[in-house]
């Protein structure tokens, strides 16, 4: 799977945890990414909590490639949870009108 730039992925780390990120760019050794968030399973769902508790998460981060396992696209609904975690617009869900 070629990993383009733009576009959100979700990665299976190594360590067995799962990232969700914004790709800004694609270097030799690591991935450029936005505001990477791990995936949770709770009671409710899903939830997001910030990949680096500590960093500055205006600037972006490098995730080197030598910790990725795998690499796929979300899910529609992980990608529409992602957009509101990273930039606070939430689209609607989709629903048939009669």
């Amino acid at each position: 799977m070629k990993v383009e730039e733009k576009k959100v992925y979700s990665f299976k780390l190594l360590t067995g945890d799962e990232l969700v990120a914004h790709v800004i760019s694609v270097n030799a050794d690591s991935y450029e990414v936005e505001k990477p968030v791990l995936v949770l399973m709770t009671q409710e769902g899903l939830q997001f909590v910030p990949a680096l508790l500590t960093a500055d998460m205006e600037g972006n981060q490098l995730l080197p490639k030598s910790a990725i396992a795998l690499i796929g696209p979300p899910r529609e609904d992980v990608d529409s949870m992602h957009l509101t975690a990273r930039s606070g617009i939430q689209t609607p869900s989709k629903q048939i009108l009669t």
